[in-house]
């Protein structure tokens, strides 16, 4: 015999599952959260106020670092890494796996999607990990655990995914000056040594765990060419292309400026190619030149 009080506990178990259900976690979007495409800090034109946004599930690569909004995550405060520039491997939240393998963090922010347009309103949620260094195969699986998540999304695993926070961090690295483009810019000697760093330029010789420092030898890039050019397209020497070391996550390019870089005491312009495809373009301040 159903009784009327358990004709309501049903409807109500009945009712919350169905709420329960509605509200279920989802990746509604997948990208490189270091390229111009996405995020605020990434140096992009505001319009009116808000970052223009193409949504989808994009592929990942090794060493890059990744942005995904999410539906219905459940976080309702702001978490970061305390170093910023360099990923955590603290729980802010939420837990990130790729391919079973857990990613170091960034971010996990309830708002920060509000700086994009066109606006998600279903979107509550924002996941910015660094994906591993040593992925393989053609997929990955990207599980999300924390807040109402326990979700995963299979995307496809590219050879690289350039990026730069606002543009490449440039240093002069015979006088150790750095600044990214926004900042004054450095100057460089003829025939002197620049190194740019980023993220995302893909695998390694040597396996690097994710989130803790490279070690100080030097691990070159495995599989990807990469290339500097100057002022219309003089090539500069590429010395080194590989994990920075003794930083957490950070690519380095080290390349020689050529000799026959002229004027002096003028700006010059540079454009970073991986694999064939330019990357980057920065301008670089020569001081003098000299011979070798």
């Amino acid at each position: 015999m159903v009784t009327l009080k358990t004709s309501l506990a049903l409807f109500f178990a009945m009712s919350f599952g169905a709420f329960a259900q509605s509200q279920t976690c989802s990746v509604v979007d997948v990208d490189n959260a270091a390229n111009d495409n996405f995020t605020p800090f990434a140096g992009r034109v505001p319009v009116t106020g808000k970052w223009q946004k193409t949504y989808g599930i994009r592929p990942v690569a090794s060493g890059e670092v990744a942005a995904v909004l999410i539906n219905n995550s459940g976080l309702v405060s702001n978490q970061y890494s305390s170093a910023m520039l360099w990923p955590t491997t603290a729980t802010l939240g939420m837990t990130v796996t790729v391919n079973g393998e857990p990613a170091p963090m960034y971010e996990v922010t309830a708002t920060k999607y509000l700086y994009l347009t066109p606006a998600l309103k279903a979107v509550d949620g924002m996941v910015i990990f660094q994906v591993p260094f040593q992925i393989t195969g053609a997929t990955a699986t990207l599980e999300f655990v924390g807040g109402n998540c326990d979700v995963s999304v299979t995307v496809p695993v590219a050879q690289n995914a350039p990026g730069f926070y606002g543009g490449p961090l440039i240093q002069d690295v015979s006088s150790g000056a750095i600044n990214g483009p926004n900042s004054p810019l450095i100057g460089v000697n003829g025939y002197g040594y620049i190194a740019i760093y980023g993220y995302g330029l893909g695998q390694l010789t040597s396996a690097v765990p994710a989130g803790v420092p490279a070690p100080m030898a030097a691990n070159p890039l495995q599989g990807t060419s990469v290339t500097l050019a100057v002022d219309g397209g003089q090539p500069a020497e590429v010395l080194y292309a590989g994990i920075a070391p003794g930083s957490i996550g950070q690519y380095e390019v080290i390349a020689q400026v050529p000799s026959s870089t002229a004027p002096e005491f003028a700006y010059h312009q540079a454009f970073l190619f991986v694999n064939g495809t330019q990357v980057a373009g920065f301008n670089y301040w020569v001081e003098f030149s000299y011979c070798r």
